[in-house]
């Protein structure tokens, strides 16, 4: 501290000279002192810049395979230290193989012993990188990791059992079970939590299989309590029921991987999972969501409405379509499935996205529309929108909330305004604000959204041609909603005519015509003048394509529906129009043509067969009936195999004489054969009825549903919203999970035993009150409170040992008689306490006097030493306080998962 205080003096005095300078370069009218600046600035003050915040000795300049090795072998921790961070950098270059760093495999494990707490990490990220590669030589560190599972800083514990967890050797699978008995239980929650971590590793490391079963518990046998699932099962059995977020949020995880589908194993920690859900990190919040998501469907009661006859009604839940709740029904839930709502409550002002949408899918997945907004779910999607977009998920959270609003509209009706499109909106965002103000229109909110579709399609200039097309689909759909009154339908309607007339984009204007086809299909003879209005533009050659054909098919629906003694002429001359380039067409046009040539002669036939029962009086040389074989004569000899199979099927049904004439494309006289084949047509139409029937009988419309807002979303959300269907369960089902889940937890709480001793230890010594380091006070029921002092004198009366000492039969004998004469030998205890502490002096000053030797007689050392004097320092310092600084928990964590 002292050097680096230094350091930053040297800067401030080196600000305020080059301060002065330059004012007394401002008063000088601009004659500058280059010679001050640059004494001001020069190396010596430059070097206040060398701090520990400059990795010293790693970039000035490469390191040899023998310089490596030889400062790995080093007794100095300052040239371990400079190698080790040298490999590392090895270690993350593309360039250099595998093989090459095994050299340095036995050479780094030696440090695996090193007080230094920054060299051991390095060590343990080296060994869990390569210790397949050498597994005979990894196994030699095993011992020291196992013993560094017994030292006094939780961090290198956690470190340890991680370590352990992650060796890549089977055989060490007996060991790290043994290691895995004292961490589960061990007082410290990181420890714990990494032991869930070392779980999950074993699980992997052993080759076990997953747990699948889904309808039967998981029992474990007498014969089977010795295997590693069920001792692993244990092992997290104690996890989720530990009373720290941060050992429950890892043992989630853990728990997740080895029994995926074993929801019937949260019955006992389902509650205990929800009171502690805001205090877990994120991810576990995330996955702890969606696993009680899906007991909930699987195991509690759904909700439902009492009626005045007790009654039971259950709402239906995505992906089924909301119930109708009116907003003052009381919605009765089960008191299990209200717990794990009310745990989510807090959780909608998270920052996290995960959580977010795991809480999103849970309300939509368990309650109904009355439901969400109480909790204020619509409000939280709303802030979702800014809070995802500078990670790009904006246009997944739209998708969310068109899955809402297709669910149930009402939840965003006074939010219509939040789903007005903006400059900056790309296309796909337009889309699904454009779908989702849609879902969104009915009766009421009528007036607002649909002019602000009409600004969108034809006065706004930041809309892109291609989202215009989509747009215009997407208000198509509307032909079939319920929501709008017929006013409203024709409102639209006769919008959609006024644009058929100005000069509109060529790309709409098929999706024009298409819509006043959806929305007059229903109601034609109502529609008559705009009917007209859309042959007019047929005769004009202004529409093509499919909109053409859409447009034929309405004139036969047409006739069909109109008045059987209406003159129906002039649909007759149109289909002479358009037989004339027929070959031209394309295949959709050429069966709309068929099938009205098809329909205006059944109705003919039909209507003469209803008003006069003899069939001889039609007249075969109508200009109907020429049309009509003309129509097939182009069909059988058509390049679309469709095209002249449906030909040979209608002939079949109706009088005609192209499908008995062999040499039919050779006819140039119809009046002459229609003389000479006048019996057999004729005796046709005494078997017209088929024919009528096909074609006369009225048939409802088709609906065309696109389902345009269903494509919007895409597969990813799709996916993430399956959910398993909610069970049925019977009365008798419900009582027994409700009485499962109602047990009494054994809940694992540490927070009376804080000590680095072991729980083993502590058991030997009921007699004396367990120490706590974390807090100066210890509450607990019949346990007196210590203060700081007394927690000073208690401790002075224990002996001090290692920790071979400690554990050794022997001693564990020793501590309990002197702990049960306390009084007797506390002046002896002392002064063990203090000749221990004297001892360590002078073997500090012993190896103080070893390293000053070394630097006098290895000069490289010496200068290894000075490169990293400050790495040093700070470590020792670290390793000073280690006891009690835990700072670099969070790093530890973040590196070793």
């Amino acid at each position: 501290m002292s050097d680096l205080s230094k350091n930053f003096s040297s800067l401030l005095e080196s600000a305020k000279g080059l301060s002065q300078v330059l004012r007394q370069s401002a008063g000088n009218s601009g004659n500058f002192d280059s010679s001050a600046l640059k004494e001001i600035l020069n190396a010596n003050s430059l070097s206040a810049f060398n701090t520990s915040f400059v990795d010293a000795g790693i970039d000035q300049k490469p390191l040899s395979t023998e310089e490596i090795i030889h400062k790995l072998n080093s007794t100095r921790e300052g040239s371990k230290l400079i190698a080790l961070k040298y490999i590392m950098k090895l270690m993350s270059t593309e360039s250099v193989r595998d093989d090459e760093m095994l050299v340095y495999f036995p050479h780094v494990l030696k440090g695996i012993n090193s007080p230094n707490l920054t060299i051991k990490k390095l060590v343990f990220i080296f060994l869990l990188r390569y210790n397949h590669k050498q597994p005979d030589i990894a196994l030699l560190s095993i011992n020291a990791i196992q013993k560094s599972l017994a030292d006094r800083d939780p961090v290198i514990r956690s470190l340890a059992i991680r370590v352990l967890g992650g060796v890549q050797i089977k055989a060490i699978v007996p060991i790290l079970i043994l290691s895995l008995k004292k961490t589960v239980v061990d007082v410290s929650a990181l420890v714990r939590a990494s032991s869930a971590i070392a779980i999950r590793k074993c699980h992997v490391l052993n080759g076990s299989s997953l747990y699948q079963a889904e309808d039967d518990e998981y029992v474990i046998q007498e014969a089977d309590n010795d295997s590693i699932t069920a001792q692993l099962y244990t092992f997290l059995s104690k996890l989720l029921a530990d009373s720290d977020p941060m050992v429950i949020g890892t043992a989630l995880i853990a728990f997740h991987e080895l029994f995926p589908h074993g929801y019937k194993l949260l019955h006992k920690v389902f509650r205990h999972i929800c009171s502690n859900l805001t205090a877990l990190e994120p991810v576990a919040q995330s996955l702890a969501i969606q696993l009680l998501t899906i007991y909930s469907r699987k195991f509690l009661q759904k909700a439902h409405v009492v009626l005045d006859d007790n009654e039971k009604i259950y709402f239906d839940c995505y992906p089924h379509k909301c119930s109708n709740v009116e907003s003052s029904t009381d919605v009765h839930y089960d008191p299990d499935l209200i717990l794990f709502l009310d745990a989510q409550k807090n959780l909608i002002h998270s920052l996290d996205s995960n959580v977010l949408f795991s809480v999103a899918k849970s309300f939509l997945c368990l309650s109904c529309a009355t439901t969400i907004k109480t909790y204020k779910i619509d409000a939280m999607l709303l802030n979702m929108v800014s809070l995802v977009e500078p990670s790009g998920l904006k246009p997944y959270v739209l998708q969310l909330i068109l899955v809402f609003t297709m669910y149930e509209p009402s939840l965003f009706f006074s939010h219509i305004k939040e789903f007005f499109v903006l400059p900056s909106d790309d296309s796909r965002t337009i889309h699904l604000k454009v779908a989702i103000l849609v879902q969104l229109l009915n009766a009421d909110t009528f007036g607002p959204i649909f002019n602000e579709l009409k600004y969108y399609l034809h006065d706004s200039s930041y809309v892109e041609d291609e989202s215009k097309v989509e747009i215009l689909k997407l208000v198509n759909e509307l032909y079939s909603s319920p929501h709008l009154f017929e006013s409203q339908i024709s409102n639209i309607l006769s919008w959609y005519l006024s644009k058929l007339d100005r000069c509109i984009q060529p790309s709409l204007l098929p999706e024009y015509f298409n819509g006043i086809r959806l929305f007059i299909q229903e109601n034609l003879i109502s529609n008559e003048r705009t009917l007209g209005i859309l042959v007019a533009k047929l005769i004009e050659h202004k529409v093509e394509g499919p909109t053409k054909g859409s447009i034929i098919w309405l004139l036969g629906e047409f006739a069909n529906l109109s008045n059987p003694h209406a003159d129906t002429s002039f649909i007759v001359d149109i289909l002479r129009v358009m037989l004339q380039n027929f070959p031209s067409e394309g295949p959709e046009v050429k069966l709309n043509i068929l099938y009205l040539a098809a329909k205006l002669l059944a109705k003919d036939i039909y209507n003469l067969k209803t008003s006069n029962n003899n069939n001889s009086d039609f007249s075969f040389n109508s200009p109907l009936f020429k049309c009509f074989n003309l129509v097939l004569n182009y069909c059988k000899y058509d390049k679309s195999v469709d095209i002249r199979d449906r030909a040979r099927f209608i002939s079949s049904l109706l009088p005609n004489l192209v499908i008995d004439e062999e040499n039919s494309v050779k006819i140039v006289n119809l009046e002459r054969l229609i003389e000479t084949q006048h019996i057999s047509l004729t005796r046709k139409l005494r078997r017209i009825e088929i024919g009528v029937l096909v074609f006369q009988v009225f048939k409802k419309p088709p609906k065309i549903s696109t389902k345009k807002c269903e494509r919007l979303i895409s597969k990813l959300i799709v996916d993430y919203l399956k959910m398993v269907e909610w069970n049925a369960l019977s009365a008798n089902e419900l009582a027994r999970f409700t009485e499962k889940r109602s047990l009494d937890l054994d809940i694992k709480n540490y927070s009376q035993n804080t000590s680095w001793l072991s729980n083993e230890y502590n058991k030997s010594n009921t007699n004396e009150p367990a120490l706590e380091s974390h807090n100066p006070f210890t509450v607990g029921s019949g346990q007196p409170q210590f203060s700081r002092q007394n927690k000073l004198q208690s401790s002075k009366s224990l002996k001090i040992k290692t920790l071979d000492e400690f554990f050794s039969s022997d001693s564990v004998e020793d501590y309990s008689s002197s702990s049960s004469n306390e009084n007797s030998g506390k002046d002896d205890d002392d002064a063990d306490y203090d000749r221990d502490d004297g001892d360590d002096d002078e073997e500090e000053e012993e190896e103080q006097e070893e390293e000053d030797e070394e630097d006098e007689e290895d000069e490289e050392d010496e200068e290894d030493d000075d490169e990293g004097n400050v790495m040093i320092e700070g470590s020792r310092k670290d390793e000073k306080s280690r006891s009690t600084n835990y700072s670099e928990i969070g790093d530890t964590r973040g590196k070793w998962v």
